[in-house]
């Protein structure tokens, strides 16, 4: 489950989830809902991830996929996690070949909160 909520400059992106594993897939659907989310899968890459905690894991995480959106003309679809370690990821990113319909420039540090299975992030959009 994922929810935005109202910030008065900017988006705050919360997801929760039974485990590690969902709460990254929570996060990431939430960040591709919020990017104008495509509707086929027209390729995919592998992206790796690591981070010396949950801070900088879920905030570098988002983006680096904002920059690969933006730098690619990719649009996110869905997203596949292949491995996992605590801050250390290696996901499948799906994608169809257009430009996000929404421009979100990035995952601030501001008000991040992080609780087991629960995140909030703020994106500045």
């Amino acid at each position: 489950m994922f929810r935005l909520l109202d910030h008065t400059a900017d988006v705050i992106l919360y997801a929760e989830a039974k485990d590690l594993k969902n709460l990254i897939k929570e996060l990431l659907m939430g960040l591709f809902s919020l990017m104008g989310q495509g509707r086929e899968k027209q390729g995919s890459i592998v992206i790796e991830h690591e981070a010396p905690d949950e801070r900088f894991f879920f905030v570098e995480l988002l983006n680096k996929i904002i920059a690969i959106a933006e730098a690619e003309g990719i649009t996110p679809v869905d997203v596949e996690i292949l491995e996992l370690e605590p801050w250390k990821v290696r996901l499948k990113l799906y994608f169809e070949k257009k430009y996000p319909s929404n421009k979100v420039k990035a995952a601030t540090y501001w008000s991040f909160k992080y609780e087991p299975y629960k995140v909030w992030v703020t994106l500045d959009i």
